[in-house]
């Protein structure tokens, strides 16, 4: 619903693309599996881990949950650059009012969280979006 504002919102950060290497086009992932012989850091972020309704008698609302999912090669034996990056897609959207394909939106993050795996750095942050339809 909200993915293609989201990824526009990521790839237009400079500073995010600087902390990706130089771009976020190609290192943003919405949808699995990753594919084979990705490069790395990356982003995954494939849709809501949540989506409520939270209609009122005079606007309609929905609560959603949303995971950005942080991953980097852990040969450097150090996570700074994961941790960079996961913080960097905290402060684009916490606290952040925007809007959204037909909705206005005001975000607030959680997080990182660590979700190392055997190969890889990772952190995740968790984004609320509080949706509002932009007709009211």
């Amino acid at each position: 619903m909200i993915t293609a504002d989201i990824r526009a919102i990521l790839i237009a950060d400079t500073m995010l693309a600087t902390l990706l290497g130089g771009t976020v086009t190609n290192r943003l992932h919405t949808s699995l599996p990753v594919p084979a012989g990705a490069t790395y850091p990356l982003i995954i972020s494939e849709g809501p881990i949540a989506d409520v309704h939270d209609d009122i008698k005079v606007d309609q609302g929905r609560e959603i949950l949303r995971d950005f999912r942080v991953y980097t090669k852990n040969s450097s034996r150090n996570p700074q650059s994961c941790i960079n990056i996961a913080e960097r897609i905290r402060a684009i959207f916490h606290g952040v009012e925007f809007t959204l394909t037909s909705w206005r939106a005001i975000a607030s993050a959680m997080g990182p969280i660590i979700a190392d795996e055997s190969d890889v750095y990772g952190r995740i942050v968790t984004v609320r979006f509080s949706l509002f339809s932009s007709g009211s």
